[in-house]
């Protein structure tokens, strides 16, 4: 599997290796850009969820809770969102959100994608805030990657942790990086006031495998030892096929 962070400059090189201009490299016939969003407003839209990074067999002292539901009663409640919670008692609590793209999706097998993504979500974790073991907002990482492979959280010695690379709290991992992290602007910190918030993924490649398909993953690393609610909104995506023939120095 292989993952790449990609800077600008070769960023805008690729986008001219995989423009239709008849003065650049040809480009291959699966790159075509595909773009996609998710409102949530009648549906899950396909995603689903997972935790990791703490105890088997307790999900209930951790609050762990995932669902498709309105937004509060004070704050939007003709919208919906995933809904997503959990009690980060181990001081280490991911929680996340995924999705599959395959090939009714237009993604091809074995060709490089250079996914960038935004993720709209609610928080009621205010900025600036005193909390145990970190701040309830700024201690509570957002990560947002893609895989080859589904990632799920994998039951080793009794204890749940991801199958895929995402880092640790404010380090990212080869299949996730840093993009910001929950706090709102609102200045409250009794975790009564709601925000929207917006953060994104601006450069990030991954190499689909032979089976086609892709996992774009979303989620929260928190160092904050209390409560987390979150409800997801909107993600876009637009990604770009490449072989790796057009990326120079990678093979």
């Amino acid at each position: 599997m292989i993952k790449l962070i990609i800077p600008a400059a070769l960023a805008a090189l690729i986008a001219t290796a995989c423009s239709d201009d008849d003065s650049g490299p040809a480009a291959p016939s699966n790159n075509k850009v595909l773009e996609f969003e998710y409102t949530f407003a009648a549906s899950d839209e396909g995603f689903s969820s997972g935790f990791a990074d703490y105890p088997s067999g307790e999900e209930g002292f951790y609050g762990l809770d995932f669902e498709y539901k309105s937004l509060p009663d004070n704050f939007h409640p003709e919208r919906k969102g995933l809904f997503i919670t959990g009690n980060n008692h181990s001081d280490d609590l991911f929680m996340f959100i995924k999705r599959r793209l395959g090939s009714a999706e237009g993604i091809k097998p074995n060709v490089v994608y250079f996914l960038s993504l935004t993720v709209e979500f609610a928080t009621s974790a205010g900025s600036g805030c005193a909390g145990i073991g970190g701040a309830p907002g700024e201690s509570v990482y957002m990560k947002a990657g893609a895989a080859a492979i589904e990632p799920l959280a994998v039951n080793t010695k009794s204890f749940y942790e991801m199958n895929i690379d995402k880092g640790q709290q404010a380090s990212g991992g080869p299949d996730a990086l840093v993009i910001g992290h929950i706090g709102n602007n609102s200045g409250d910190c009794s975790g009564r006031t709601w925000e929207f918030k917006t953060l994104e993924l601006p450069e990030f490649a991954v190499k689909t495998g032979d089976n086609g398909e892709l996992w774009v993953i979303i989620g929260t690393d928190s160092g904050f030892e209390g409560v987390t609610r979150l409800y997801y909104t909107n993600v876009r995506l637009t990604l770009v096929g490449t072989s790796l023939n057009n990326l120079p120095g990678i093979k």
